[in-house]
């Protein structure tokens, strides 16, 4: 065990890091399986943080000194989560996301409490980077193509998110403490080629402001010897990336930065420019100023009609303005500020040997605020976990004089709410899996009684009243007019009663249902909207003119977005 714990630059001799190896190795893992993680068969924004669990687990005891201010904030947090939840319209979906919030923050803290160790933080790096590489490959090879709209994760812009905290990972290692093995050296250099290639060939131009601005202070308030390995290496990893991304090909849309400087180029307003993001966010603020100071509840955007063409705020003080209100996005702010801060001080000072990351690690955590202003992702833990694990070791880089009291109360609060929030997720994920694969999930079984009182998903829910529909018509409708207000893609629901009612012949009805749609789908959706309107409202009119309908056709498909994750 020795030899092992030597081998990763670890101390054995030192007991303080001896006991930061193995949380170390299990926050190392959990970073470098999100990519893997993403194809189970789980709600995974709302399950993957669980990945934290072992790292949890074993760092608990490692605990380190903090202000009172930063645990006041911290409870804070917690309080107005709480509070915009138990008010939310939906608050079994908001009850669900701040259990995963919960989950990655006590992977963060795991990882401030690491940050003292410089052995630690270096394989916590090499874990996001593991992650990142194995993203890129699989996304090169179409993995999960045909289940998922993009390889992977669904979409590019998620994609870039990822190969961004693998870029800032990657660096952090070359810069700050290159390997001294000649051969991890070499593999060092060929994942963070990899990664910076992934990261050009996403053409995700958010992430790239965010490195940007990450780079630029890290080159402002870094040493010197930091400076001149950040000039070697970044020149040199863009040229490259730039070079070996560009023969990938486009085979998903929007891939390479040549398409981003397209669409850049070609951009005749903001709207254009931003992505339809100026359009999301005077939505947002519009539905803001309906509840500034609680919010609405996490997941809130996702309630938000009409819906918007990505239906995220895509801007995360925006998105915590909505959720949590003034309440929650004030102090949420002040921590992150906090995180930060470490720019304040110039790195590295003899005296501060143990702590090289600081200048990286507040770099770092700017640029990933930055890039989130633009495109909010942190409602995705395949980028909120790993920048939250960089908030941490922020956080912990940025020694300060510890106080008990209050500190220690909110340790305990923790284990506790960790456990209840342990709970909740895997309730919602028993629910989740069952109505993708249980077709014989009857309407007054234990699962639906308790999907009726907690209905925190109706992903795949559509499975269980098609089952339902054959012998208790009625039942499957009442099912379905709930899922009306319940689901998150209520107008794939009035599209389901529609087409029941075409097959009844009650065109009048399913007319009613298609109005209803139409009040809810977004605008690139609304053309397939009204083109089945059109057609239900033709037999309406048939129908009380008292001329016998014709054949029963399908509505047209709508907009695949409507049944999106």
């Amino acid at each position: 065990m020795g030899r092992l714990v030597g081998f990763f630059g670890f101390d054995p001799s030192v007991s303080e890091e001896r006991a930061c190896f193995a949380p170390a190795v299990a926050l190392s893992l959990a970073l470098a399986a999100l990519p893997f993680l993403l194809h189970v068969e789980v709600d995974t924004d709302r399950a993957v943080p669980l990945a934290f669990l072992p790292a949890v687990w074993l760092g608990w005891k490692i605990t380190k000194p903090a202000r009172q201010i930063d645990a006041w904030l911290l409870l804070w947090i917690a309080v107005a989560m709480l509070v915009s939840t138990a008010l939310a319209a939906h608050a079994a979906r908001a009850l669900v996301m701040i259990a995963a919030v919960g989950w990655t923050l006590a992977g963060a803290f795991v990882a401030r409490n690491l940050a003292a160790c410089a052995p630690a933080v270096r394989l916590v790096l090499a874990g996001i980077a593991v992650g990142a590489v194995a993203g890129g490959v699989m996304v090169r090879f179409g993995a999960g193509a045909e289940q998922m709209y993009f390889p992977t994760y669904w979409s590019a812009r998620l994609f870039g998110a990822h190969q961004f905290a693998g870029c800032v990972a990657t660096l952090g290692i070359l810069v700050i403490a290159p390997p001294n093995q000649r051969s991890l050296r070499i593999l060092t250099v060929l994942a963070a080629i990899v990664i910076w290639t992934g990261f050009a060939w996403s053409g995700s131009r958010a992430p790239a402001v965010g490195l940007a601005v990450a780079l630029a202070l890290w080159l402002w308030r870094g040493s010197t010897p930091e400076r001149r390995r950040l000039m070697l290496w970044v020149p040199g990893l863009s040229i490259v990336a730039l070079a070996l991304s560009y023969p990938l090909g486009i085979p998903y849309p929007q891939l390479g930065w040549w398409d981003a400087f397209e669409r850049t180029a070609r951009a005749a307003s903001i709207e254009v420019a931003s992505s339809e993001r100026s359009r999301f966010w005077a939505v947002v603020w519009q539905e803001i100023a309906r509840s500034p100071w609680i919010g609405h509840g996490a997941d809130s955007y996702l309630y938000i009609h009409p819906a918007q063409n990505g239906n995220q705020p895509h801007n995360v003080v925006l998105q915590w303005l909505l959720e949590y209100g003034l309440l929650g996005a004030v102090p949420l702010m002040i921590l992150v500020g906090r995180g930060i801060s470490g720019l304040r001080t110039q790195a590295v000072t003899p005296s501060d040997t143990r702590r090289p990351y600081r200048i990286w690690a507040s770099a770092s955590l700017a640029g990933g605020l930055v890039y989130a202003l633009f495109d909010g992702v942190f409602y995705h833990m395949i980028v909120f976990m790993p920048v939250a694990v960089i908030a941490g070791v922020a956080l912990g880089q940025n020694p300060q004089p510890g106080q008990a009291g209050v500190a220690n109360r909110v340790r305990a609060l923790g284990r506790s709410a960790l456990l209840a929030c342990l709970a909740i997720l895997l309730l919602h994920n028993c629910l989740h899996v069952m109505q993708l694969k249980a077709r014989n999930v009857g309407p007054d079984s234990a699962p639906a009684r308790i999907l009726r009182a907690f209905p925190s998903t109706t992903h795949a829910l559509r499975n269980w009243i098609d089952a339902w529909r054959q012998t208790q018509p009625e039942v499957a409708m009442e099912w379905i007019k709930w899922a009306q207000d319940a689901s998150i893609h209520q107008g794939a629901f009035h599209v389901y009663a529609a087409q029941i009612y075409i097959w009844k012949k009650d065109f009048k009805a399913a007319e009613a249902e298609m109005l209803r749609c139409l009040e809810k789908v977004h605008h690139l959706e609304r053309a397939d909207v009204l083109d089945a309107l059109a057609n239900v409202r033709k037999r309406a009119a048939g129908q009380e003119s008292h001329r016998a309908p014709p054949a029963a056709e399908p509505v047209p498909t709508l907009a695949p977005t409507l049944d999106a994750r």
